[in-house]
């Protein structure tokens, strides 16, 4: 359905859209729509072009190439196009070639009535963790309250008091396109008006007494432009990463050797465009390679610390509210109504927080807080379809979940005439989906499949996305340590047919971000993995429902630990190799005819299967085993059409006919 004329500007932000160009200096920019936005591309290509005149020219790229939640790189080059404007969801994962800016879609949500259902939701979750952890300290002191003595009462009392405590935060995940109601929606969740003291306070309805709740963190759109790395460490190196960088562009960089000039203006007094973001949640608008994508919960020793003393409106630069498009908006100083900051654990060691960056969000748990010590709250679409809701609950499996689905809130509303959100948050579901649990199951199976597979495809399923090639030699070098044969594929968007015509592969490994990848492979030959399941596979180990991952950066990590650790393996004892190979011996051989005493045929290669295992191979030649035949003549063939050839009777082209 086609936008009205008079919000195409508000919707589309042609403004900022004309604005990054004109200050890029950029002039050949390719248009990338989503194909339920592609009814509105005409008009927002002559409002671009009409704003633009002739400093520079747009054009609109057709159907993606790969995943459409990924920067088409590919079919902007067919143009030399200098820049690429995405509109509608995004992955943002690190760019390979060409700087893009992302322009995300606005849909309608009712805050009032999401924090109405939402509430009474987590103050019951808060209040049922509570329960739990009390009755299970009460188990624990029984059970040795005969073996401790009474110098460690003090201390066994403060151990209890702290285990019977609820969640640690909650971790308030809005969808993308429900990010420009993100301010309304936290006013309304933390009943405005009352400070940071309503924000920790709600009532149970199912006890009808007062819960404290833990503090809100929300997860913000992690940037609003990318970069290529070599051009974000160009720009880095030729300006450092401070308060002088870009102003007014609302775009900064985060380059590994920019991090600590960005940590020197953050301390010398304030929050410079960039440095904030870069040192504080590692939100920034220009990101540089893979590397730029955190991973889950990285351990305390990997994240940044927070500054304090200068920061978004005096507060500390260790935040979770980072504005799409950067610290302070366009260049502007953040003020504090618009900087929300993690106060961190004065009682702990450390006030180092930890930042996670995943499916376009960023945000960062309070000091020493671990994820499963939090309670997640996603606001946007769930279920079939829903790719960043199903993604965080993969990865985060372990961890308590509420899930509030506005299009599913409004359609319940419309029909009882009644708003959502009731005394145990009617619209409200609770802990994660059936399908994320069943897609979990399969995963698993998969990579025993993986395990015992011989012949690996590796699937190239992205051109644009930063690092693939590493990633690409990181999983070569896996197989080839695991005594398997690896093929590369690059065929554009697989399809079981494509794929089909590759029987002796016996399992694809996908190499693609964590929204374009495959999860349900069901109708394929042969299963499709993605790249962690592979290093899993691969390496002899399995699937941990508290660390299972699905960044391409992780497997880079995964790969440089398991090579140290086979190193060390093989210079202390070279038979501890045999069981990190975790290999099914009765199907590599051992027995008669090649298959374990099964006599089954094992193909180790394309070759092998082509000769050993394949039933129709073609032509026959002498090369295949086939007897040399004599030479013959050449004769002339048949001339015409299928549907009448020239040496045919009229007859028989009616009999053939019928």
């Amino acid at each position: 359905m086609a936008t009205p004329s008079g919000l195409l500007k508000q919707r589309y932000d042609i403004a900022d859209t004309v604005k990054y160009i004109v200050e890029g200096g950029y002039r050949n920019v390719a248009l990338q729509f989503p194909d339920e936005q592609l009814a509105d591309s005409p008009e927002v290509f002559a409002l671009l072009q009409g704003h633009l005149g002739d400093r520079a020219r747009v054009f609109i790229l057709a159907d993606t190439a790969y995943n459409p939640l990924g920067v088409d790189e590919v079919a902007a080059a067919h143009l030399a196009a200098d820049c690429v404007i995405h509109y509608g969801r995004a992955s943002l994962s690190p760019v390979n070639s060409l700087p893009a800016f992302f322009v995300f879609p606005k849909e309608p949500l009712d805050a009032a009535a999401a924090a109405a259902a939402l509430r009474p939701a987590i103050a019951a979750a808060e209040a049922e963790r509570r329960r739990t952890n009390s009755a299970a300290t009460a188990t624990n002191a029984a059970a040795s309250s005969g073996s401790i003595s009474e110098a460690g009462a003090g201390a066994a009392a403060a151990a209890a008091a702290t285990a019977a405590a609820g969640f640690r935060a909650v971790v308030v995940l809005v969808d993308q396109a429900h990010q420009h109601k993100l301010q309304e929606l936290r006013a309304a969740l933390e009943q405005s008006g009352s400070g940071a003291e309503a924000a920790s306070r709600s009532t149970s309805s199912s006890s009808g007494s007062e819960v404290a709740l833990p503090p809100f963190v929300y997860a913000h759109i992690t940037a609003r432009s990318l970069r290529p790395a070599a051009r974000a460490n160009a720009k880095v190196a030729a300006r450092g990463c401070g308060s002088a960088a870009a102003p007014g562009s609302g775009t900064g960089q985060a380059a590994g050797d920019g991090v600590a000039s960005a940590s020197a203006a953050v301390a010398a007094g304030g929050c410079g465009a960039a440095a904030c973001c870069a040192v504080g949640s590692g939100t920034v608008t220009e990101q540089p390679g893979a590397a730029a994508s955190s991973r889950p919960e990285a351990p305390e020793g990997d994240a940044a610390a927070s500054t304090t003393g200068g920061g978004c409106g005096g507060g500390t630069c260790g935040r979770t509210d980072v504005p799409a498009g950067g610290c302070g908006g366009g260049g502007a100083p953040s003020t504090a109504s618009s900087c929300i900051v993690v106060a961190p654990d004065s009682s702990g060691p450390s006030s180092t927080s930890t930042s996670t960056s995943m499916v376009g969000l960023s945000w960062a748990l309070p000091a020493g807080a671990a994820r499963a010590d939090c309670l997640y709250v996603w606001v946007g679409p769930s279920g079939e379809g829903a790719s960043s809701h199903t993604v965080l609950q993969m990865t985060h499996s372990s961890c308590e979940w509420l899930s509030y689905d506005p299009a599913t809130a409004s359609t319940a509303t419309a029909a009882d005439g009644t708003a959502g959100g009731t005394a145990g948050g009617g619209d409200v579901q609770r802990g994660v989906s059936e399908e994320t649990r069943r897609l979990l199951k399969r995963r698993n199976f998969l990579v025993e499949k993986a395990r015992a597979a011989n012949i690996v495809g590796i699937l190239v399923s992205t051109l644009a996305t930063g690092g693939f090639l590493d990633v690409i030699s990181a999983l070569r070098r896996l197989v080839a340590g695991a005594d398997k044969k690896s093929y590369t594929f690059l065929i554009g968007k697989p399809n079981p047919a494509k794929l089909g015509n590759f029987p002796e592969v016996d399992v694809f490994v996908m190499v693609a971000d964590a929204q374009g990848l495959i999860l349900d492979s069901r109708d394929y030959l042969a299963p499709l993995v993605t790249p962690w399941e592979a290093a899993l596979a691969l390496s002899g180990r399995h699937i941990q429902a508290d660390d299972y991952r699905l960044e391409l950066a992780d497997v880079l990590d995964f790969e440089r630990q398991h090579s140290e650790r086979t190193r060390q393996a093989e210079e202390g004892l070279a038979l501890v190799s045999l069981g990190n190979l975790g290999l099914d011996l009765a199907s590599r051989g051992g027995g008669a005819g090649g298959g374990g005493g099964r006599g089954e045929i094992v193909a180790r290669n394309a070759a092998e299967y082509l000769a050993l295992k394949r039933s129709y191979k073609g032509l026959e030649m002498p090369a295949t085993g086939a007897e040399p035949k004599p030479v013959e003549l050449a004769v002339e063939g048949r001339a015409g059409r299928a549907a009448g050839y020239a040496d045919e009777q009229p007859a028989e082209r009616n009999a053939a006919a019928w």
